[in-house]
Formats: structure tokens, C-alpha cells, sequence
């Protein structure tokens, strides 16, 4: 079978796109069982839905293509074109998103039936495709659309995906359909904790049980958290009592698998008529201490932000399950090098399942959860491969043993709590080009494959570049507010905060002013994460961080959004005039420009060697690769002392 690539490769190739958009469709037929529908017609949607008790929300995919361009099986050729804006990383802010891309079809002629995948359809004898389609498909905000882009001959599992994203409007004009789209970080603009009735209280007292009966429990989010406040806040050492619980009972209005006194609260009794108050809490459930921050990081983007887990960006470990495991088992045994996953706890994914471990034992996980993040527990099969999460090799690597945590008592949208997460760990998250959801910390950068090299010779355009100095983001000392730590949670806000100066940069010598950021951290509650998170944000815009637009060919489009690429170029020089060799910037910005590719790079300032603890299978020095040997330290001894004995020597 012909490749994408090698298609890709051919001097004469005819190009097209191929759109599908996934629109909901109950998966029932209609008046067969379980559905109860008699009379009417019904388009298999939920605004149609004659017997709603049962809807079943399914999905139905619609292919499109272009007229001109040669058909695909089962698309029909209404697509008209689609104007793209770039991807862009911006530091200022918690995520990258596209901000509207619009698809443009024709309009046609209704479809004689309505919906032909069902075995009962009603006959449509009037309207238009896209004006029908509409009417049926009002709750279309939020459902998924993506674009692939393919060759004539080629077979439709090789197209590559370019872009996914979410409708956010539809518009029918006289001749056309346009859909506008956002990319899927849009889903994190929804807004937690769910806010609750005033009304909605306890009907019976509650005191250290495993249920709670309040008014209407289908008001309260599937599982979760409350705050209980004292029966006498004025009381000394009154404290609100956090209850945490797994499910919720509609037919008799009651919260199960309550756990009383969460997080360190204090367990007491609350009469009826109390006001509970759903609250979202990031730390650990038994003791009010920071979670693992992938775990944490995870909760924000897909159990609370609403993000599908196969959109969240893996890595291949090339582990494998030794032996089927259950859906439910709380060991996995695997095969494979298990020092590449952290052994403090976890996640790993296995088909579209997440499961969370605490530990590692040999090559066992242990402490198992099936289904986490919102994912559907599974049995899976021997030696079905098992993949690590991005986000828990970035923090794992960078920020273990510091301390993070954080609640909310009040709805905020999810991508604001995602700029505080941001803010207080140095973490950027963004839509890749693979519209996988990627994240980083601002740390020196460690990568499996040595990032892509570039120069003026071979690469970069002629007179296409130019370099900005970025003084604008020069900072020589830095403030930073964060929480202090405190035994249990409190409604005290107080900030304490820490100033971090670079006097040599300040100095009439150097630069002869200073220049100020402050950061606000409300995750951060000790002095040491707090100082560890402000000194690397300074190391990275000491002196400002320059700025590289340039445009390369084809065949170095590779580099994508968020990549690291090491440059050689005449723009950027030493002191005696000469081209700094291969210094290591990132991709914040890409847009594909008729046969180039335009980039925007920021110097990282992270190219430096830095005195970090190396992996465990790190090489002695001798034996190292060059590229082992530009990003590690070794510890050596040589006769390096005054008097010829032995010392240390760092390499």
C-alpha cells in the first residue's frame, strides 16, 4: 500500500482534504427496545428524540471533500475550502489555541434519507442538506471536527490529520454552510465547581457516615467534594468539614461513598438545613498534602476541563503487559525497562484507558486505579503495549519533592486555573501539529532525540531571518507570591512572598537598572518550591530572550510547535563575529507559507551545561556522547589540588 510519504515524495501528486465531523446520533433504532417511541418522526438526535428516558448518545461521522478534488469512499464532495489561522505559543499566557478556524461546504439538495445508517429513517422531502442538518443537530456546540490531508490514490488510513478542534457556530447563508471551529484546548473555557442551589440542603443531619441525603443530589457533579461549615462558626477552632464521595443516588437524593473529615478537616456533625458547598480540590485526599503534579495537571484537563484522554500527548516506553490483566486489577506486571516510569506513582495508558499506580516494585506497579481521568475501566490483553503520560516525565523530572496544592469554593473556568497551575510551576500546555495536547515545564530541556539542526547553508532561506534581542523580557529580579503552609485548609488568603535579586546584572558594570517580575503562585505553599520556581523563571530571561523569525523548505518542516531546533546563523554572534554554533531555541510559532514554512524561535537560555543529578544508566564521561556530555555533570577525581593530591573536578 502506497505511503503518505511516499506519495508525499512524487514530483505529480493531486492533493485534497478530507473533513469529518462527529455530530451525535442515539444508537438506538426507533420503537425497537429499549426505545419506547411510537409516532412522530425522530432524526436519531437528542432535540428529535421521542422517547428521551432512553436515549443513548452515540456518534455519527460525516466525510467531506472538495468537487475538484477525486472522491473518497463515502465523502460527499460539498467542502468548499478553510481558512486556518497559526498556532502560537505565548508565555504570557496558560495555553495556545487557534482562535477560530471556519470550514466553508456548498449547499445541495436535502437527502432523500435522512439518516441511511438506521434501518428506520424518516423520508425528507423539503429543506436543504446543511439547513436540515442544523435543525436536527442543535446541541452541536463542543462536537469534534477534523481535517486530513491526502492524495488521489491514496488509501484513506493514510491520510495525515492537520487539525482537530471543536464546533463553536454554524452559519447557513443562501449558497454555503460555514462552520467555525476552535482548537480543543476551547473545552477548558467551561467554569468549576458546579454552583448549587441555595435551597439545596441536607434533609437529614450528617455525621461521620458513607452517605449524605440533600434536596437534589442530580444538582451536585457525579463525584467530588463538599464544605460543611460548623453548626457554631463562632465557636473556637471552628473549621469547615470537607467531605469527599465517589457517587450520587437520583432516586433517593443522596451523595454515596462519603468520606467525612477529607484532606485533614476536622470530622463533626452538621444538623439538617446545612448548606453544602461543592468545592474542587487538588492534593492528596487523606492529608491535605500535594498530589503527584502530573496527577494534578491531568485532573485540570481531562476529568474537570473536559478533554478526551487520546487528545493528551504519550510517550513510547516500548513496555508491554506481561500477561492479561482484568479491569479492575490492582497489580499490573509488565515487560520491559520500568526505571522509565516514576516510581513514586503515576500514570500510565493502556488502549483509551488511563490507570493511576503508586509505585513500582521490580516489574510490578502496584496500587492500581482503573479508569482514572474519566476513562472507561477495561480488561486487556498479554503483551498489549503500555504507554507513560507526558506530563509525569516533565514534572517527575524537574519538580519532585516540591509541594503544591490548591481548592476552589467559587466557579472559575478551568484554562484560569490552568494560568495559576502555570504561574506556580512554570508549565506551558498547547496543540501540537500531531492535535495531541502537549505540555512542558520551563526547564532544562532533556529529549530521547537529539533536536533538528539548522543553518544558513542547507535550511534556513536566504534573507528570511531577522533576530530581536527580547529585551522587553529581561528580568533581573524577580518576586513571587505563594501560600503559606498551613496543617488545614483555611479561607485565609494571606500571600507570603519572595524576592530573588541578581545584583551583578543590576550593577552600573552590567545593565545599571532593575528590572522587576512578579509572579503570583497560590499553588506554591512552602519557601523552597517557591524560590526553586522564580529562580529558573530568572535563569530563562535573565537577559531577555531573543526572538528568531525565519523560514525554511519542505523538507525541515518537521520541527513542530513547542520543538526544540539547535541554529546556526549570522544573525546570532560571539563576540569576535562568529556565528554562535547550534544555539538551542524553540518553536513558538509555525504557519505554513505557499511552498515554505515560516517560524518564530525563542532563544531557550537553557543551553548551558546545569549541575543536575543525570539518569541512572548515564555513561561514565569518557564514554559519553556528545550530546550526554553538552547536557550533564560528572563528579571526577584529578590531580587538580595545589599539592598534586587528588580533588574533585566537575566535568
Amino acid at each position: 500500500m502506497t505511503t503518505y510519504a511516499e506519495m508525499l515524495a512524487r514530483i505529480v501528486k493531486s492533493p485534497l482534504h478530507l473533513v469529518k465531523l462527529h455530530l451525535d446520533q442515539c444508537q438506538n433504532e426507533y420503537g425497537q427496545a429499549p426505545c419506547t417511541a411510537t409516532g412522530g418522526k425522530c432524526y436519531y438526535t437528542y432535540g428529535t428524540c421521542k422517547d428521551k428516558a432512553n436515549y443513548s448518545q452515540g456518534t455519527a461521522v460525516y466525510k467531506f471533500t472538495t468537487r475538484e478534488a477525486p472522491l473518497v469512499l463515502g465523502a460527499a464532495p460539498y467542502l468548499k475550502g478553510f481558512l486556518d489561522n497559526p498556532a502560537e505559543i505565548r508565555d504570557e499566557e496558560s495555553t495556545t489555541r487557534r482562535e477560530k478556524v471556519t470550514l466553508k461546504f456548498h449547499e445541495t439538495k436535502y437527502h432523500p434519507i435522512a439518516v441511511p445508517e438506521k434501518t428506520t429513517s424518516p423520508v425528507e422531502t423539503a429543506g436543504t442538506f446543511w439547513r436540515n442538518l442544523l435543525a436536527r443537530q442543535r446541541y452541536y456546540p463542543g462536537r469534534k471536527i477534523e481535517v486530513y490531508q491526502g492524495f488521489e490514490g491514496l488509501a484513506e488510513a493514510e491520510f495525515q490529520l492537520i487539525y482537530k478542534g471543536r464546533l463553536t457556530n454554524w452559519k447557513n447563508r443562501p449558497d454555503q454552510a460555514e462552520l467555525e471551529s476552535k482548537d480543543l484546548t476551547s473545552a477548558l473555557d467551561k467554569e468549576i465547581p458546579d454552583e448549587i442551589s441555595s435551597d439545596n440542603v441536607l434533609v437529614q443531619a450528617y455525621s461521620n457516615s458513607s452517605f449524605m441525603f440533600v434536596t437534589d443530589a442530580s444538582e451536585f457533579p457525579a463525584s467530588g467534594c463538599v464544605s460543611l461549615p460548623p453548626e457554631d462558626p463562632d465557636a473556637e477552632g471552628a473549621e469547615d468539614e470537607w467531605v469527599r464521595y465517589t457517587a450520587r443516588n437520583l432516586l433517593n437524593n443522596t451523595l454515596t461513598g462519603c468520606v467525612s473529615g477529607s484532606y485533614g478537616t476536622p470530622k463533626s456533625s452538621h444538623p439538617a438545613g446545612t448548606e453544602p458547598k461543592v468545592i474542587e480540590v487538588f492534593a492528596k485526599s487523606n492529608d491535605w498534602e500535594t498530589g503527584l503534579l502530573g496527577a494534578e495537571c491531568y485532573h485540570l484537563l481531562l476529568w474537570k476541563g473536559g478533554l478526551d484522554m487520546t487528545d493528551v500527548a504519550y510517550k513510547d516506553l516500548s513496555l508491554t503487559l506481561n500477561g492479561a490483566i482484568s479491569d479492575h486489577a490492582a497489580t499490573i506486571t509488565l515487560t520491559g525497562d520500568l526505571t522509565k516510569l516514576w516510581d513514586e506513582g503515576g500514570c500510565i495508558r493502556i488502549g483509551t484507558e488511563l490507570i493511576k499506580y503508586t509505585a513500582v516494585s521490580g516489574q510490578t506497579l502496584t496500587g492500581c486505579v482503573h479508569g482514572a481521568y474519566g476513562t472507561t475501566a477495561a480488561a486487556h490483553g498479554d503483551t498489549d503495549p503500555v504507554y507513560g503520560m507526558e506530563a509525569d516525565f516533565e514534572f517527575n523530572r524537574w519538580l519532585p519533592g516540591c509541594l503544591f496544592k490548591r481548592y476552589y469554593d467559587s466557579g472559575k473556568r478551568v484554562v484560569e486555573m490552568l494560568q495559576e497551575f502555570r504561574e506556580s510551576t512554570g508549565l506551558r500546555v498547547w496543540q501540537g501539529e500531531d492535535c495531541m495536547i502537549h505540555c512542558k515545564l520551563m526547564a532544562p530541556p532533556l529529549y530521547d532525540d537529539p533536536p533538528a539542526e539548522w543553518n544558513e547553508t542547507l535550511h534556513l532561506k536566504e534573507n528570511s531571518q531577522s533576530f530581536d534581542a527580547g529585551e522587553d523580557k529581561r528580568c533581573t529580579r524577580g518576586r513571587i507570591y505563594y501560600r503559606p503552609l498551613v496543617p488545614d485548609p483555611s479561607d485565609n488568603d494571606d500571600y507570603s512572598k519572595l524576592t530573588r535579586i541578581y545584583v551583578d546584572y543590576e550593577s552600573s558594570n552590567a545593565y545599571g537598572e532593575a528590572k522587576l517580575v512578579e509572579l503570583t503562585a497560590p499553588w506554591c505553599y512552602d519557601s523552597f518550591t517557591a524560590s526553586l520556581v522564580l529562580i529558573r523563571f530568572l535563569i530563562r530571561f535573565l537577559t531577555g530572550a531573543g526572538t528568531l523569525p525565519c523560514r525554511v523548505g519542505y523538507q525541515d518542516s518537521g520541527v513542530g510547535l513547542g520543538d526544540f531546533v539547535k541554529v546556526t546563523t549570522s544573525q546570532v554572534v560571539d563576540e569576535e563575529g562568529q556565528p554562535r554554533d547550534s544555539v538551542l531555541f524553540e518553536t513558538l510559532k509555525k504557519q505554513k507559507k505557499d511552498e515554505s514554512f515560516e517560524y518564530v524561535l525563542i532563544a531557550t537560555q537553557l543551553d548551558e551545561k546545569y549541575g543536575v543529578w543525570g539518569p541512572a544508566d548515564l555513561p561514565d564521561f569518557d564514554e559519553a556522547t556528545q550530546a550526554q556530555q553538552e547536557k550533564h555533570c560528572w563528579w571526577g577525581n584529578a590531580s587538580n589540588l595545589i599539592n598534586g593530591a587528588d580533588g574533585y573536578h566537575i566535568y
